[in-house]
């Protein structure tokens, strides 16, 4: 089977190679596997919000209609919760992330998710910021909901205070 080696990186889950071959060959983006699907479109049926969050913000062709901003930054939030402490929503990671993306305090702590940020790179940062900016708003599990949801900017300070 003859593959490109960014289609191969979104097979494998490999976020690193796939952010590296859209900034040195970005012509990969256009080139379909081999039953004619785009890289966009493989990164999209993996469910990989990561993956999917490079090739929206390399607007890789196949994602010219992509919408849905709000539950695509739920859903990378909620990956990230999974990676950083195996659940579905760290309690509080929401305001933890909101500082880590979009002030310029240190990320030190004593709580424990404050700490195990430093796992996360740069392009994490730029991936929350670029969906939250798509979105409008930001993620958060208010108190007394059942589940996280989108909040408008408005919404957010509200939350904050």
């Amino acid at each position: 089977m003859i593959t490109t080696p960014l289609i191969q990186a979104v097979l494998d889950g490999r976020i690193e190679t796939v952010r590296s071959l859209i900034q040195t060959n970005p012509e990969m983006l256009g080139i379909c596997s081999e039953v004619g699907s785009l890289p966009y479109r493989i990164a999209v049926n993996k469910g990989l919000a990561n993956q999917q969050t490079a090739l929206l913000r390399a607007a890789a062709p196949g994602s010219e209609d992509f919408s849905s901003w709000d539950g695509l930054l739920i859903y990378y939030m909620e990956d990230l919760s999974h990676d950083l402490g195996c659940a579905g929503w760290l309690s509080g990671i929401e305001f933890v992330l909101w500082r880590f993306v979009f002030t310029d305090e240190p990320m030190v702590g004593d709580d424990w998710l404050s700490r195990n940020l430093e796992r996360l790179d740069e392009e994490t940062k730029e991936d929350l910021r670029f969906l939250s900016r798509k979105a409008g708003g930001w993620a958060a599990w208010p108190e007394g909901e059942r589940e996280p949801r989108f909040v408008t900017f408005e919404e957010w300070e509200k939350l904050v205070k």
